[in-house]
């Protein structure tokens, strides 16, 4: 059986919190294996979320997974 590696990109605590089932629940299957990025946006209050609920950031994603550049108005 191959498993499957979904990439769950998280940015704010909502996120974190709704999809904590999801990451559970996939982090339980044998034929999953998750792929978790906090995106920085909110980190410290995902890192909280996800702490309480038991998942982490995956370590290749230690450093901010994307950056964000200023808003700039056209």
């Amino acid at each position: 059986m191959q498993t499957t590696r979904p990439l769950l990109v998280l940015g704010t605590r909502p996120e974190a919190i709704k999809m904590a089932p999801i990451i559970h629940e996939s982090q339980q299957r044998a034929d999953i294996d998750p792929v978790v990025c906090f995106t920085g946006q909110h980190r410290e209050m995902v890192a909280q979320v996800a702490e309480y609920f038991g998942f982490r950031n995956d370590p290749r994603f230690d450093r901010r997974c994307f950056r964000h550049a200023p808003y700039k108005r056209s």
